[in-house]
């Protein structure tokens, strides 16, 4: 059942082009993120001492951002980050079951709920 549901899903997301149009909204969020450390940076120049050099270092950073490669490579980074978090959303019923039901079934499952939680709280903080 959850191999048909894979390639349902694969199908509906190859139709309709959801994969590109998360990478121009990526895009998007990346200019947004980066017109507003400029804002920021803008905001602590005129402040003196640590403001002032907090202000210098994220003036590079949304000049990073705005640049062709790190605009590009931060694109990526959130594109990458927001195609993870929507595949772990769809496949946590499908783990979830598995865990729960077939394993508990069977016999196999020592797993509580809380403990199924932080491991997966564990593997997100390992990716990102």
């Amino acid at each position: 059942m959850h191999s048909l549901y894979s390639v349902v899903e694969t199908l509906l997301v190859m139709t309709y082009g959801v994969l590109p149009a998360v990478w121009a909204r990526s895009g998007t969020a990346v200019a947004a993120a980066a017109a507003k450390l400029q804002q920021l940076s803008a905001a602590a120049a005129g402040s003196d001492g640590l403001a002032a050099a907090a202000g210098g270092r994220l003036a590079a950073v949304a000049g990073w951002m705005g640049s062709a490669g790190g605009g590009e490579i931060a694109q990526t980074v959130v594109f990458v980050l927001v195609v993870l978090l929507c595949n772990l959303v769809m496949e946590l019923p499908w783990g979830l079951y598995s865990t729960f039901v077939v394993e508990q079934r069977h016999g196999f499952n020592k797993q509580t709920l809380g403990l199924y939680v932080s491991d997966l709280v564990k593997q997100v903080r390992r990716v990102c």
